[in-house]
């Protein structure tokens, strides 16, 4: 729709994840290219208790990339 609308510019987000080939492949087929791009972390951690008193951590990482796209012309 950016790219119908005539914008110059055209931001995402997406999760570094199996299908991030295929997004940015979609988005560099509509006519962007990609400008340049950023990064960020989002850390999570959870416990549960366990019978003998101690606990189970579980923590998880997740990368997420905003590409900056303009209008290939």
């Amino acid at each position: 729709m950016a790219y119908e609308r005539g914008d110059q510019f055209f931001s995402i987000e997406l999760t570094v994840d199996g299908d991030l080939a295929d997004h940015l492949n979609a988005v560099v087929n509509a006519g962007w290219r990609q400008q340049s791009f950023g990064r960020r972390h989002e850390r999570t951690s959870s416990s549960r208790p366990l019978y003998d008193g101690t606990h189970e951590v579980r923590r998880e990482t997740v990368e997420y990339r905003t590409y900056l796209f303009r209008r290939a012309e």
